[in-house]
């Protein structure tokens, strides 16, 4: 029995707080390019806002399948949910631009109606050990991500304020339940040889729906906003280049290929996330998030 067990998560001293900010996205205050380095960048932080509710809603179906079947360890119990409702939180708050984003003729539909169909061929044709292990590969990406949003802001540039803010608030929730899928998955799989291959196999498939999904969606939002072909370097760049978004975050990565790989061996950011909580986020979001849960279901929410 694991009945006083603290989860990987607690043990570090982090609580998974689901937040509902209340950004303010208009045309008005936001432009359609809002990123500092130009088109291409906003494409492609667009084309990511608009694979994240149906992304997130995939997360929220399998952590809950998996949630019955973890019977004596009350605390990860307790970390599912709250995982769950900060999931639902960010399709919630990226639906909101996204709507914005279609206002404007931007592909946000089909971006997000491709991503939908992919998932569903997943859901049908896997087996629901895989699919844990697509979510565990999903949330160490996303994790791995959000670490360097948190750390590194200047990423964003002289980006617009609400927007850097709303991938600043999702990158630090991301940081905060890093954990979790990988926690759930191996209580209920365990840590053998076939659930250390099933995860290996998740994390290239993964890899390999991820890298189209992200090409995908910035070609089709680049095209509404004009942009030229020539743009592709200079995403290239950011990606990839000296302090770039994903420069030096290999090894961090492809640690999930180790078979003693955990999420937390690379980097709690405790601190950081700290200061978020403490100057930058308003004990108001957590009100309303707990207020709109007691609404809604959470699943609902992703997909409204």
């Amino acid at each position: 029995m694991t009945e006083n067990k603290l989860t990987t998560t607690q043990e570090r001293g982090i609580t998974i707080t689901p937040r509902m900010p209340d950004f303010s996205f208009s045309a008005e205050e936001v432009p359609a390019n809002w990123h500092s380095e130009g088109a291409i960048i906003s494409a492609f932080w667009n084309g990511l806002s608009c694979t994240t509710p149906a992304l997130e809603a995939f997360f929220i179906r399998d952590m809950r399948r998996l949630e019955p079947l973890i019977t004596d360890f009350p605390e990860l119990q307790k970390e599912l949910k709250a995982f769950v409702h900060q999931e639902a939180c960010h399709a919630a708050t990226h639906r909101r631009w996204n709507r914005l984003l279609a206002d404007w003729g931007g592909p946000e539909e089909r971006v997000e109606n491709r991503t939908k169909k992919a998932l569903n061929f997943i859901e049908r044709w896997t087996t629901s050990r895989f699919r844990s292990a697509m979510v565990v590969s999903g949330e160490h990406f996303v994790g791995e991500l959000g670490n360097v949003m948190i750390s590194r802001p200047e990423v964003f540039g002289t980006t617009h304020e609400v927007m850097r803010d709303i991938w600043v608030w999702h990158g630090m929730e991301e940081c905060e339940h890093k954990a979790v899928a990988f926690d759930a998955y191996t209580e209920v799989y365990g840590k053998g040889l076939w659930s250390y291959l099933t995860r290996v196999a998740a994390f290239f498939t993964s890899s390999a729906l991820v890298t189209y999904a992200m090409f995908m969606s910035t070609r089709e939002f680049l095209q509404t906003t004009e942009g030229e072909s020539r743009e592709w370097r200079q995403l290239m760049r950011y990606l990839y280049g000296k302090g770039g978004l994903m420069s030096g975050r290999a090894g961090a990565f492809l640690a999930i290929l180790k078979p003693s790989f955990h999420p937390w061996d690379y980097g709690s950011n405790k601190e950081v996330l700290d200061k978020y909580s403490n100057e930058i986020f308003d004990p108001a979001w957590e009100e309303k998030a707990a207020r709109k849960l007691n609404r809604t279901d959470a699943i609902a929410m992703a997909q409204k």
